[in-house]
């Protein structure tokens, strides 16, 4: 039995020695970090894109990039649930605090702070800001000023500074953040002592709208990065460089079948290559590993990445029916077209489960697709039931079609019975 850790990492960002592509949206990140850093001009970038699309990871690797390329300060911290400038400002100066533990001004950052730094950690030192609420407020309003104090001590303040602020749910509501967000900037921008810095914001597209309609003038402060499903090559490429990494052979039916049901999503991706590589059993990853593999992958990314009310209202084997019917259909679909391929029984429930998945979020009327359109609130939705729809066709039917994806000359699925 094969017992070696898998190359996938499902649930985390992608290690930055298994990023793949993004070669556009990598370069134009780093772009605007140099301009940063030449113009002594901040700047504010927005990496959007759906759930499990890769924006995390795609910021993780710039970061590498930017400090290999001489920045002295390049942070990445994941906000959470944070709602508060508070919160913010204490996880970013933390951030900051434990990612330069090797610079050589870490030890003068520390002694500036003095007893508000404490060691916390039992496996390992990991440094945390001990402040009261009125010192991190303080800390919050006077972030420009304290970033440019702590830049004149790296000794090369010639380098932008980058801040990622990742999954800005929380804050993306609140008016106090995209008001201070477009007071740091202006203040770094217009000060006699100009700041360079770089923020990265890694959110929904839905924040970065909440963000402008909350302060309208970040509309032209914020240069978008759009992050979209990779190409077929890409994906390809991503799991031929995982499986031959861990010295596993990948047949080429076994990898059109996960290319095809991975979408261009990584996380999907990451999901499916490890339910894979852990069926796998001879080192040799076949059609038939790849579609076992899928069938257990369906499983964990419903559980792990839907929305868990959701999950459990579409376990219904009615619902969860018509929901595989109609992602075969495609992203976008009519009820006319569904409708035909519903037997007698889920044909009466349509009403209802068009009425149930509205309401849960699952699907959204569209009327790019015609009379009575409807598409799938994201395509992670998608790919997920389109896993689930595969499942039940015979493999050779699925391998078919696998191969007219890949082409791209598939039609809207393969057809099934009843």
């Amino acid at each position: 039995m094969l017992t070696e850790d898998s190359p996938f990492t499902p649930g985390v960002p992608v290690p930055v020695e298994f990023f793949v592509g993004r070669a556009e949206q990598v370069e134009r990140l780093r772009s605007v970090w140099r301009e940063s850093s030449a113009t002594k001009v901040p700047r504010v970038a927005f990496v959007a894109g759906e759930r499990g699309i890769g924006k995390s990871s795609l910021a993780s690797f710039v970061r590498f990039l930017v400090l290999r390329d001489g920045a002295q300060i390049a942070t990445h911290v994941h906000l959470g649930a944070a709602t508060g400038l508070p919160e913010m400002a204490k996880k970013v100066w933390e951030q900051v605090l434990n990612d330069s533990a090797d610079r050589p001004w870490h030890r003068r950052l520390v002694e500036a702070l003095g007893k508000r730094v404490a060691q916390v950690g039992l496996f390992g030192v990991t440094l945390e800001l001990q402040m009261d609420q009125s010192e991190l407020e303080g800390l919050a309003r006077r972030f420009g000023q304290e970033l440019r104090q702590l830049l004149r001590q790296t000794g090369d303040p010639s380098k932008a500074p980058l801040i990622i602020l990742d999954d800005i749910n929380g804050l993306a509501e609140s008016p106090a953040f995209a008001n201070w967000l477009k007071s740091t900037v202006d203040e770094a921008a217009t000060a006699r002592e100009r700041l360079p810095v770089t923020f990265v914001l890694v959110g929904l597209e839905e924040r970065r709208r909440s963000l402008i309609r909350l302060h309208p003038s970040l509309a032209r402060m914020l240069e978008v990065v759009e992050i979209t499903p990779w190409d077929p090559a890409e994906t390809a490429d991503f799991f031929r460089q995982a499986f031959g990494r861990a010295g596993r052979a990948l047949e080429h039916e076994a990898l059109m079948l996960m290319v095809a049901c991975s979408g261009g999503y990584p996380m999907l991706a990451h999901e499916i290559g490890d339910a894979v590589y852990r069926v796998d059993q001879d080192r040799r990853v076949n059609a038939e590993d790849a579609f076992s593999g899928l069938r257990q992958a369906a499983e964990v990314v419903g559980r792990k990445h839907l929305q868990p009310h959701v999950f459990d209202a579409i376990r219904s084997p009615r619902y969860l029916s018509i929901l595989r019917r109609a992602a075969k259909l495609g992203y976008s679909f009519t009820l006319r077209e569904l409708r035909a391929r519903l037997n007698d029984t889920e044909e009466k429930a349509l009403g209802n489960f068009v009425a149930r998945m509205k309401r849960l979020g699952v699907i959204l009327p569209e009327r790019e697709a015609g009379s009575g359109g409807y598409r799938f609130s994201n395509l992670l939705h998608h790919m997920y039931f389109l896993m689930e729809a595969l499942g039940e066709e015979q493999l050779s039917t699925v391998l078919t079609y696998t191969r007219q994806i890949v082409s791209g000359t598939a039609g809207p699925g393969p057809s099934s019975s009843g």
